[in-house]
């Protein structure tokens, strides 16, 4: 088996691959920044058992889903026809994986707070920390 490794093939099409770096650079930092944040006050709020029957199965429903069907589903349910106007796809990719990220991150952060040990809050609690310190 003879490969033939020549990769000035591809120099036409470095424009091209440079574009798609920057691109990709662009929406992991923009996914990351804006999953975390969001994923982080889910985790929160899903502490509450009011919040958690309510938001828990769309939470369990979108980690169940692979990312790139979400994507497709984004893609089409942001269409005129549906909601009215329409987005560019690098937004809707952006909205799509943050909703991914925020569900993963919501339950890390649900289940970090909650493994916190009765006695570790009520030392905090004797020492005279509020529960928000706490």
């Amino acid at each position: 088996m003879n490969y033939d490794w020549n990769f000035q093939r591809l120099a036409p099409y470095r424009e091209a691959f440079f574009n798609g770096t920057i691109t990709t650079i662009q929406l992991f930092a923009i996914v990351v920044v804006a999953g975390t944040a969001v994923g982080l006050v889910l985790g929160f709020v899903l502490r509450s058992r009011f919040w958690a029957v309510i938001l828990y199965p769309f939470v369990d429903c979108i980690r169940a889903l692979p990312p790139l069907v979400l994507i497709l589903f984004a893609y089409y349910l942001f269409t005129r026809q549906v909601i009215g106007t329409t987005f560019e796809a690098f937004t809707v990719c952006v909205v799509a994986m943050s909703v991914n990220l925020a569900a993963f991150t919501s339950d890390i952060v649900r289940s970090a707070v909650l493994s916190v040990p009765v006695e570790n809050i009520d030392a905090a609690r004797a020492l005279g920390m509020s529960s928000r310190q706490i």
